[in-house]
């Protein structure tokens, strides 16, 4: 405004009028100073369309910054909500943790109580008679038939189906994929995927094996005997006392040989047992994870071996 006035001003002396009425100068003089004038006008002119470019940019600055305002509001906005998700998310997990640590304390207490209980248990066997346990998987004793579908061609089944011996010749049986082909094996009928079960077998001679298979084995071939190949077995080899077959196999601590095994399957449990009739005593226990979804008993005898005979067990 006042750049406007100023400019105003010159103008109106630079009028005609005024130029003959100034007293104590000559027209020379004055045209002189009305030049002057004239260019200080212009000058100014110049610095308010300069001070006007200036406040333009200023302006368009400043919506700049309010537009910035805005922006950084929204994210202020952003990281608040963030911020109320993060610390609910960290609330949910401290909760989480929280319930973990009293799992793990639960866990803890019912693992010691767990290791009191078998300790206890384990001191109380101590006083057990020797045969105890056996008597006990006796009361679990079922009847147990041969399959003639898995039978090698050279053994020979009793009408039963609870007897089987060896001979030197090779029956003419069609080789279905049930059947062994190599070692002189049968498969009992039964199929096992829960439950306890036991029963007994009177063997003798000097090469026989018994125990348990994972039914899905391959009847092909000479079969590997240990738990690792799905056969939980033992006997005797040779003549040269009792083994254990596993990988590798090893020898059991036994006098004399066993006459009758008895054989106990405890299939949540993970254990196969076998027993010395005889004497009552536990030969071999084999552990287990988990066992495969079914199990059938395993048996297999060799040269001139007395039949092996599944007997019939009053529980």
């Amino acid at each position: 405004m006042a750049l406007l006035f100023l400019a105003g001003l010159v103008t109106s002396l630079l009028h005609p009028s005024l130029l003959a009425t100034v007293p104590g100068k000559s027209a020379c003089d004055l045209e002189v100073e009305l030049e002057t004038l004239q260019q200080e006008k212009d000058l100014l002119i110049k610095e308010r369309d300069g001070m006007q470019g200036e406040i333009d940019i200023l302006i368009r600055e400043m919506d700049d910054l309010l537009s910035e305002k805005d922006i950084v509001s929204k994210e202020r906005e952003n990281l608040l909500r963030e911020k109320v998700a993060i610390t609910k998310e960290r609330d949910t997990l401290q909760q989480d943790q929280d319930l973990l640590v009293q799992q793990r304390d639960t866990l803890q207490r019912e693992n010691y109580e767990l290791i009191k209980e078998r300790d206890s248990l384990r001191k109380f066997k101590e006083f057990l008679p020797k045969d105890a346990e056996w008597r006990q998987a006796r009361t679990y004793a079922e009847d147990i038939t041969l399959d003639p579908d898995t039978s090698h061609p050279l053994l020979i089944l009793s009408e039963d189906r609870r007897r089987v011996r060896r001979s030197y010749t090779s029956q003419d049986l069609l080789n279905t994929p049930e059947r062994y082909d190599t070692y002189s094996c049968v498969l009992g009928e039964e199929k096992f995927t829960s439950g306890r079960h036991y029963w007994e077998v009177e063997v003798g001679g000097v090469l026989w094996y018994m125990g348990v298979c994972d039914e899905s084995v391959s009847r092909k071939g000479q079969p590997v005997l240990s738990p690792e190949t799905g056969y939980w077995t033992m006997g005797v080899r040779y003549g040269d006392g009792l083994w254990a077959f596993t990988s590798p196999k090893y020898a059991l601590p036994t006098r004399v040989l066993p006459k009758t095994v008895g054989i106990f399957l405890d299939y949540e449990d993970g254990r196969v047992s076998f027993y010395n009739i005889e004497e009552g005593a536990e030969l071999l226990t084999f552990h287990s994870q988990t066992f495969p979804k079914t199990l059938r008993p395993y048996f297999c005898t060799w040269l001139t071996n007395p039949p092996m005979t599944v007997l019939s067990v009053a529980r």
